[in-house]
C-alpha cells in the first residue's frame, strides 16, 4: 500500500464546507486526495483509493448504501471505509455504519489531528492485513510445493487444512475441510489409522491402501487455537517398495549365483589340488624313472672308457664321450624341468633379503669357474635390502650369473659386475656382462622355455634357464627387463620391493 503523499484518500461528502475542512486537514498530512459529491460518484472512484471517508447524508443514496454496496464489490471489498457525518451522530447510527461495513465512524466537527490519527489508523490496519494476506498467500505456496500430502488434524480427527499434494493423494471428491481423516484417506485397515492418529505421542506406520502403499506419520502440535490437533503426513511409497523389492530378489540373485560361483570354484579348487597331485606324483616318476637309466648310461660309459681304453679307437672313445655328454645333458634337462614346474606349483613367500650378502655368496660358488675361464665379478655397493624370497632371488641371480659365463665373447676377459639401486620403494637389481650379446629380435624369446638362441654344442645349457629366472621374478610379483647390444654384452634388470 502506498503511505502518505503516495496514498490516495477518496472524500464523498456533498456539503462543501466539510468537505473542504477534510481535504485541508488530509493534504497538510500529506496524503493525496480526490473528491466525490455523490454516492454514484464515489463508487465510480472507489476503486482507484486507498482508503474512503464517506458522509451518511449524500444527494443520490445514504452512506450506508455507498458502503454496503463497497463491500459486495470485490474490488474494493477490502478498502477501509471512514463514515462521517454531522446529523446522524446517535449511537444507534453509529452502530448502523460499522454494522454496514464501516471500519470506523466520526461525528463532524472532527479535529484534524483526530481525522489524520483515524486515517492512518485505518492504514495501518490494512497494511497490516495485507502483510497477512502476503505471509499466507507464501506460506500456502510453500505447503502446496511439498511433495508429500500434509493435513492438519482437530482433536476429533476432522481436517481443518491440507495442501495440493493431499488432495491428489487420497483422490476424493469434493471439499475435505471438516470431513474425518478416515472419511478421506481409505486404507485397508482403518482401525489402524485411527490407533496411529489419536497415539499421543504420534508415530508412523506402512499402511496397504488397495494397490497403493502409503507411509503415515503423525506428530502433535501445539496450538492455541486448535488444542489438541496433529499433523498428518502422507507419502505414496508404492514405486519405492516396488524398488525395494526388485532390489531385494536381485540381491538374492546375487548371493545365489555368488554361492553358485563360490562351490563351481571350491569344486574347481578340489579338481586342481587332485590334478596338483597328480603332477606332483608325475614328476616324481620323472625324477626316479627317467634319470636312472640316464645316470646308467653315463656310469656304463665311464666303465667302458676305463676298462676298454686300449681296445676302442680314437673314434669309438669320441662316441661314447658323446654318449656320456649327451646323457649328463638330459640328466640336467631333467633337473631343470622338474624345478621349472615345481615353481609354477608353488608359492614363494617373501621377505627382507640381505642383497649383499647373497650376491656375495652366489659369487663365492662361482670363483672357480669364473678363474677357469678368466672372467672377474665385480659387485658395486654397497646393495640395498629387498624384499623377496631369498631361495627364488638365488636362484634367479645364480642363473644370470651363469649365462654371463657362458656367453662369453671369445679371446675377450668376461667382466660381470652386480649393482642395485633403490628408487623410491623399489629396489632394481642389474646384472651386466661384455659377452656375445643378443639381438633385440629375441628378447621375449629368451624367457620362454627350451628357448636357445645359440645351439652349438661349444655353449652348454639346456634352454630353460632364463624361464625359471622370468618364473621366479613372477613369483614375487617383480619385473625382469633386458637390453643388450650384439657384440657387446647384455644387461638384465630385476625390479623388486625394497625391504
Amino acid at each position: 500500500m502506498r503511505m502518505n503523499n503516495e496514498t490516495t484518500i477518496l472524500v464523498v461528502d456533498d456539503n462543501e464546507h466539510n468537505r473542504y475542512v477534510h481535504v485541508r486537514y488530509l493534504e497538510r498530512a500529506g496524503f493525496s486526495v480526490r473528491q466525490a459529491v455523490s454516492g454514484s460518484d464515489g463508487l465510480a472512484l472507489a476503486a482507484e483509493a486507498d482508503l474512503v471517508i464517506l458522509d451518511v447524508r449524500l444527494p443520490d443514496m445514504s452512506g450506508f448504501e455507498v458502503c454496503r454496496q463497497l463491500r459486495q464489490n470485490a474490488e474494493t471489498a477490502s478498502i477501509p471505509v471512514l463514515q462521517t457525518s454531522a446529523a446522524f451522530t446517535a449511537v444507534g447510527d453509529r452502530v448502523v455504519g460499522l454494522q454496514q461495513g464501516a471500519d470506523a465512524y466520526l461525528c463532524i466537527p472532527v479535529e484534524a489531528d483526530e481525522l489524520v490519527a483515524t486515517v492512518r489508523a485505518l492504514l495501518r490496519t490494512r497494511q497490516a492485513e495485507l502483510n497477512a494476506q502476503t505471509m499466507a498467500a507464501e506460506w500456502q505456496l510453500t505447503f502446496d510445493a511439498i511433495r508429500d500430502g500434509i493435513c492438519l488434524l482437530t482433536e476429533e480427527l476432522t481436517i481443518a487444512r491440507h495442501n495440493r499434494a493431499f488432495s491428489a493423494l487420497v483422490d476424493q471428491p469434493g471439499p475435505m475441510i471438516g470431513r474425518l481423516l478416515t472419511d478421506v484417506l481409505t486404507v485397508d485397515d482403518p482401525s489402524r489409522l485411527i490407533g496411529l492418529a489419536r497415539a499421543i505421542r504420534g508415530g508412523q506406520l506402512e499402511m496397504k491402501a488397495g494397490e497403493r502403499c502409503l507411509h503415515v506419520r503423525v506428530d502433535s502440535v501445539q496450538s492455541a487455537s486448535l488444542p489438541g490437533s496433529k499433523v498428518c503426513i502422507v507419502a505414496d511409497i508404492t514405486e519405492m517398495k516396488a524398488t525395494q523389492e526388485s532390489l531385494r530378489k536381485a540381491e538374492a540373485g546375487l548371493a545365489a549365483y555368488a554361492a553358485e560361483l563360490e562351490s563351481r570354484v571350491e569344486a574347481r579348487t578340489a579338481e586342481l589340488h587332485e590334478r596338483n597331485s597328480e603332477l606332483e606324483a608325475f614328476t616324481y616318476s620323472i625324477s626316479h624313472d627317467l634319470r636312472a637309466p640316464l645316470r646308467a648310461m653315463h656310469n656304463f660309459v665311464d666303465v667302458l672308457l676305463e676298462e676298454a681304453d686300449k681296445n676302442l679307437t680314437p673314434t669309438h672313445k669320441d662316441y661314447l664321450k658323446r654318449i656320456g655328454r649327451a646323457a649328463q645333458r638330459m640328466d640336467q634337462l631333467t633337473i631343470d624341468m622338474l624345478h621349472y614346474s615345481q615353481l609354477g606349483r608353488s608359492e614363494l613367500a617373501v621377505e627382507p633379503v640381505e642383497l649383499q650378502a647373497l650376491v656375495e655368496r652366489l659369487i663365492d660358488e662361482r670363483r672357480e669357474r669364473a678363474e677357469a675361464a678368466t672372467a672377474r665379478f665385480e659387485i658395486s655397493g654397497p646393495l640395498p635390502m629387498v624384499y623377496a624370497s631369498e631361495a627364488g632371488l638365488a636362484q634367479a641371480l645364480g642363473n644370470l650369473l651363469d649365462n654371463a659365463l657362458k656367453f662369453a665373447r671369445p679371446a675377450t676377459d668376461t667382466i660381470v659386475r652386480c649393482s642395485a639401486e633403490q628408487i623410491d620403494n623399489q629396489v632394481v637389481i642389474t646384472v651386466a656382462d661384455n659377452g656375445i650379446g643378443i639381438d633385440a629380435r629375441h628378447f621375449k624369446k629368451i624367457f620362454m622355455p627350451f628357448e636357445r638362441l645359440n645351439p652349438s654344442q661349444s655353449v652348454p645349457g639346456t634352454g630353460i634357464g632364463l624361464a625359471i629366472v622370468q618364473r621366479c621374478i613372477d613369483k614375487m610379483d617383480g619385473q625382469i627387463e633386458v637390453s643388450s647390444t650384439p657384440g657387446e654384452g647384455t644387461t638384465f634388470s630385476i625390479t623388486l620391493p625394497a625391504g
